[in-house]
């Protein structure tokens, strides 16, 4: 039994898998695949750096793949620590409802976890979506454990939740 099981969730008709760093090529090629077919990455030098930095892939009943969570190293606000930067892609009929809250959780539950004393302090999220913006979703957030940091260059809204909040 992998130390990864225990973080595998199903969330209605989706399951979420976690693969954070034991992804196998296969896995990787699919993912790639699935970028490509949803348009979401164009760039394939870019969809598969980024093939190597998932965290979890999600299923649907059908066992296609319907999104994937993946993360880098940043640097924090705070500059004397890092923190995992999260990014999630959700094809857009499959963005169901709290589906990318539950993502986002369990993505940083998982992280939180794996990460050994001295590494990584948190995770970051821009919100790419405009809904991330708005008051309700920041008060759920922020709820949440999440610090709204502002917005950044591209008038983002920037979300960090150290790992010393549960």
């Amino acid at each position: 039994m992998s130390q990864l099981d225990g973080f595998r969730r199903v969330f209605h008709r989706y399951t979420l898998v976690p693969v954070f760093q034991t992804t196998s090529e296969d896995l990787r090629r699919l993912v790639v695949e699935f970028w490509t077919r949803e348009g979401a990455l164009r760039n394939p030098a870019e969809a598969e750096r980024r093939a190597h930095e998932l965290v979890y892939v999600i299923y649907d009943e059908h066992q296609d793949i319907v999104g994937v969570s993946t993360t880098q190293l940043a640097r924090s606000t705070n500059q004397n620590r890092s923190v995992y930067f999260l990014r999630l892609y959700i094809r857009p009929r499959d963005r169901a409802l709290g589906l990318p809250q539950e993502v986002i959780r369990c993505a940083w539950q998982l992280l939180k976890h794996l990460t050994p004393p001295g590494g990584p302090d948190g995770a970051r999220i821009v919100g790419e979506n405009p809904k991330l913006a708005r008051p309700g979703m920041m008060r759920v957030l922020s709820r949440r454990g999440w610090t709204y940091l502002g917005l950044n260059q591209h008038q983002l809204p920037v979300w960090e939740k150290p790992f010393s909040r549960s």
